[in-house]
């Protein structure tokens, strides 16, 4: 379930992607200003969706106000807030990759992702006076391609608790112990995650970060620019948005553009940065990789080939894009081989159960093929995605012999 996310630009089959977690330095890094290149990008202004993230529209003040006439003396807050958005009765918000809103969009749409569920909900908290802690996720995150790009997608969860005053105990580790959970996730697999808590700049500066990977992916280089360049500025210590600056401008350099060597320059630097705050982000290394190839670096290049390889033999996607490449080569035993294999690595992957749901097709079982589409579209995460497989299941199901 993307919250958040982190990138790399793909290059054949030898694709890496940015790990989540980033480290303390130990050394004093420069200010975030001292790697960002308005001019590059025309001098982009702030977006005007930075300062409304957290913003609440008429529609969720209006809910709050429903909310509080029907509570009773002393009622459970916190539990009443959840109800009202999750429960039977309540919102039913559904899941929705398709792009990160804010918590008036999200409060609207009745959807979201991970961190639009977050930022919706400590809206609401807060003008309820609640307390809120933020949680990431730590673990395996699932990866997906889209646009060129090779995308990690994190996790994070709220919780809530009771104004202070409400409450006698005030430790503020009990956030996690206490406090309720809130996440798309069945209570007993929350309940059951490792987590890490996060500040409010973090999660700012995730949503930022997810907001300059859609511009990216829209084809929007000098939006992307202000948004990464406003989650760096939230929180400079967020590797996945200095990696993602790094992108940026990775792609900003074209060959016989006089701006080329600087976006070159500036997307290393960036990377840098990302290995300073956590020298073991493998994804980072293979974009690394690419800019000093393109400086005509080899040598260096080749030691973060190495670097990286070492960290991470087999890059995430790699059997996908294996099967694809055996789906093209019309070798549909090798593809459902090397699809398999993708899917012990990530279950969930919708791409690799079509890419299955295709070998097993052109080897004749229908039946396999209509249980892969099931699941890819059980793993879908935007509806355009889910009735894009259910139209292909329809169509198969069609052409089953009588």
């Amino acid at each position: 379930m993307p919250a958040w996310f982190v990138l790399t630009l793909r290059r054949g089959l030898a694709a890496g992607a940015l790990a989540l977690l980033a480290a303390c330095a130990s050394t004093p890094l420069p200010s975030a200003d001292a790697l960002l290149h308005d001019a590059l990008f025309d001098h982009p202004p702030r977006p005007a969706g930075v300062d409304a993230v957290l913003a609440l529209s008429p529609a969720m003040q209006a809910h709050l106000q429903a909310l509080r006439a029907g509570l009773a003396p002393g009622a459970d807050l916190p539990m009443a807030l959840g109800r009202s958005l999750y429960k039977p009765g309540g919102l039913r918000l559904d899941y929705d990759a398709s792009f990160t809103r804010n918590a008036a969009e999200a409060f609207d749409a009745r959807s979201g992702n991970c961190l639009s569920l977050v930022v919706m909900t400590a809206a609401l908290a807060d003008a309820l006076g609640l307390e809120v802690g933020f949680q990431q996720v730590l673990g395996d995150d699932p990866f997906r391609r889209e646009g060129g790009l090779t995308l990690r997608n994190g996790h994070v969860n709220v919780v809530l608790l009771p104004p202070v005053r409400q409450r006698a105990w005030g430790v503020r580790a009990d956030v996690v112990r206490r406090g309720l959970l809130i996440d798309f996730l069945p209570p007993e697999t929350a309940a059951a995650l490792q987590v890490q808590p996060i500040g409010r700049e973090r999660v700012l500066a995730m949503f930022m970060n997810n907001r300059a990977v859609e511009s990216l992916l829209a084809q929007q280089p000098a939006q992307a620019y202000a948004w990464a360049r406003e989650a760096l500025r939230t929180d400079p210590g967020f590797a996945a948005a200095w990696n993602t600056l790094g992108v940026v401008y990775q792609r900003r350099a074209a060959p016989g553009d006089a701006a080329s060597a600087l976006a070159l320059d500036a997307a290393a630097a960036a990377y840098d940065r990302v290995l300073a705050l956590d020298a073991h982000q493998a994804g980072t290394m293979d974009n690394l990789a690419q800019v000093r190839r393109l400086q005509g670096r080899e040598a260096e290049a080749r030691g973060w080939d190495q670097r990286r390889a070492a960290l991470e033999p087999w890059p995430p996607l790699h059997f996908l894009r294996l099967g694809d490449a055996a789906l093209a080569a019309q070798d549909w035993p090798l593809a459902r081989r090397l699809f398999e294999r993708e899917l012990r690595r990530q279950p969930d992957l919708a791409e690799a159960w079509f890419g299955l749901a295709r070998a097993q097709l052109a080897l004749g079982d229908r039946r396999e093929a209509d249980t892969a589409l099931q699941r890819a579209r059980a793993a879908s995460l935007t509806p355009a995605e889910q009735a894009r497989f259910a139209g292909k299941l329809d169509a198969l199901r069609a052409q089953a012999p009588n």
